[in-house]
C-alpha cells in the first residue's frame, strides 16, 4: 500500500506541475525537462516528508504554495499577481475535491475520516481514485476555461482577487482540519466564519472598484469613437469641397460653350450642351439636407453620400430646426446611427435601403432610422475592422441622449431594423432664431 501512496502522490505533483506550466507557459524553452522534473521532484518529496512530520495538512500546503510559487516566479511567463493567483486555484481545487470525496464516502461507506486517509482496503483505493481523476478533470477545465484571453486585471483587481482566494483556502483548510482530525472545532468555525465575512467584504469593494474601473474605460472608449467619428466626418466634408471646386471649374467651361453656341444662334447644340451639364456635371450632386447647423449638416449628408455610394436606396426627410442641444454629441450620435444602418444594409444581398427622419416636435427634437437588415435576427456580430469598438457605438447613442433628457430605443419591426431617438432642446430658441 505504501508503494500505492507513492504513485498516487507522484500522479498529483505531475498534474500539478504539468497545470502550471501549461497555464502560464515557460518563459524559455531551453532546459525544459529539467525544470519540469525540478518542480515535480520538491512536490513529490514535500508530499512524502509532511506527512511524517505532522499531521496538520496546513503545513503541506503550504509547502505546495511556497513551491509551485518559486517555480512560476522562476520559470514560468506573466504577471505575479497571475501566478500567484494560478498557484492558490491549482491548490483550492485540490483541497475541495479531497475533502468533498472524503466526506461523500465517509457517509455512502459509514466509515470515518481516518479509516479514509489511513487505511489500507479497497476504500482508501477508492479515495485514491477519485481525487486524483477528479483533480485531473478540474485542471482540463480550468485550462479550458482559461483560453487565450487577452484582457487582464489591473493592479486592485488582481490584490483584491487574490486576497479572496487566500482567505478561502485558509477557510478550507480549516473546514479540512475539522473534518479530518476534529480537533478544535470551535476555533475553526469561528475562522471559518470570520473568513466568510471578509470575503464577502471584500467583494464588495472588489464590485466598486471594477464599476469604478470600467466607467474610466467606457469614457475613453467613448472619447476614442467620437474622435474617430471627427476624423472621418473631416475626410468626408474634404472629399466633398473638392468635388464642388472641380463642378465650378467645369461649370464655367460648359457655360462658356453655351453661350457662344447661343450667339450663333446654334440653339440646338446649346440645349445639348446643357442636357450634358445637367446630367453628367450637376446630376452627380446629391441632395442635400439643410438644417440650421452646419455640423449636422456635414454629417448627415457625409452619411447619407456614403450610403448612396455603396448602392443602398436613401430616403430623409429632415425639418429644418435642430433646436438648442449639444450639436456635436448629437453628430456623433447621428454618425453612429447611420452606421449601424448602412452597416446592416451592406450584410445582405437584396434590396437596401435606409430611411432617416429628423424634425422637432414640441420639446423635443425626434430622430427616426430605419434599415434592412438581415431576416434572421439582429446579428450583435460586427464586420467592423476595430472589433473593440463594436457596441460602444450604441452606447455613445444612449450616454448622449441620458445627458439631453431624452430616450432611445433600438427594435425590429415589418421586416426592418428600427432607432427611435428623443432629445430634448430648448424652445426658446425655436421661437427667436
Amino acid at each position: 500500500m505504501f508503494f500505492i501512496e507513492i504513485i498516487a502522490s507522484a500522479i498529483e505533483c505531475a498534474i500539478m506541475t504539468e497545470f502550471l506550466t501549461r497555464f502560464m507557459g515557460l518563459k524559455k524553452e531551453s532546459y525544459k525537462f529539467l525544470k519540469y522534473a525540478a518542480c515535480f521532484g520538491l512536490l513529490l518529496a514535500a508530499g512524502i516528508v509532511c506527512p511524517l512530520l505532522t499531521d496538520n495538512e496546513m503545513i503541506s500546503i503550504f509547502a505546495i504554495l511556497v513551491i509551485e510559487a518559486a517555480y512560476s516566479m522562476l520559470f514560468l511567463k506573466g504577471s505575479i499577481y497571475k501566478k500567484v493567483f494560478v498557484v492558490f486555484i491549482g491548490c483550492i481545487a485540490m483541497l475541495l475535491i479531497n475533502t468533498t470525496v472524503l466526506m461523500m464516502l465517509g457517509n455512502i461507506l459509514s466509515l470515518n475520516m481516518q479509516e479514509l486517509i489511513s487505511g489500507n482496503g479497497a476504500a482508501r483505493l477508492l479515495v485514491l481514485f477519485l481525487t486524483k481523476f477528479l483533480y485531473f478533470l478540474s485542471t482540463r477545465f480550468l485550462l479550458k476555461l482559461s483560453g487565450n484571453n487577452e484582457y487582464d486585471l489591473g493592479r486592485s483587481e488582481w490584490v483584491v482577487l487574490l486576497t479572496i482566494f487566500a482567505v478561502t483556502l485558509f477557510v478550507g483548510l480549516a473546514i479540512l482540519e475539522c473534518t479530518v482530525n476534529g480537533a478544535n472545532v470551535e476555533v475553526f468555525m469561528i475562522s471559518s466564519v470570520l473568513g466568510l465575512v471578509l470575503t464577502n467584504i471584500i467583494s464588495y469593494i472588489l464590485m466598486l472598484q471594477m464599476n469604478k474601473e470600467n466607467v474610466e474605460k467606457t469614457r475613453a472608449m467613448l472619447l476614442e469613437i467620437q474622435i474617430k467619428e471627427n476624423t472621418e466626418s473631416i475626410h468626408d466634408i474634404h472629399r466633398m469641397y473638392e468635388e464642388i471646386c472641380r463642378i465650378r471649374h467645369d461649370t464655367k467651361h460648359w457655360i462658356t460653350g453655351s453661350l457662344a453656341l447661343i450667339r450663333q444662334k446654334n440653339y440646338d447644340e446649346a440645349e445639348k450642351y446643357l442636357d450634358g451639364l445637367v446630367n453628367e456635371k450637376i446630376g452627380t450632386i446629391r441632395d442635400y439636407v439643410m438644417t440650421d447647423s452646419d455640423v449636422i449638416n456635414a454629417i448627415i449628408n457625409s452619411k447619407l453620400s456614403e450610403a448612396s455610394e455603396k448602392g443602398i436606396d436613401v430616403q430623409a426627410s429632415v425639418g429644418k430646426e435642430t433646436g438648442e442641444t449639444d450639436v456635436y454629441g448629437l453628430s456623433v450620435a447621428l454618425a453612429n446611427l447611420l452606421d449601424n444602418a448602412i452597416e446592416g444594409c451592406m450584410r445582405i444581398q437584396g434590396k437596401r435601403k435606409i430611411y432617416f427622419e429628423m424634425f422637432v416636435d414640441g420639446e423635443y427634437l425626434k430622430v427616426f432610422v430605419k434599415n434592412t437588415y438581415d431576416k434572421s435576427g439582429i446579428d450583435l456580430k460586427t464586420k467592423k475592422s476595430d472589433k473593440h469598438l463594436h457596441g460602444f457605438g450604441h452606447i455613445s447613442v444612449k450616454d448622449f441622449v441620458e445627458k439631453n433628457n431624452g430616450i432611445v430605443n433600438f427594435y425590429e419591426e415589418n421586416g426592418e431594423f428600427c432607432a427611435n431617438m428623443w432629445v430634448a432642446v430648448n424652445k426658446n430658441r425655436l421661437f427667436t432664431s
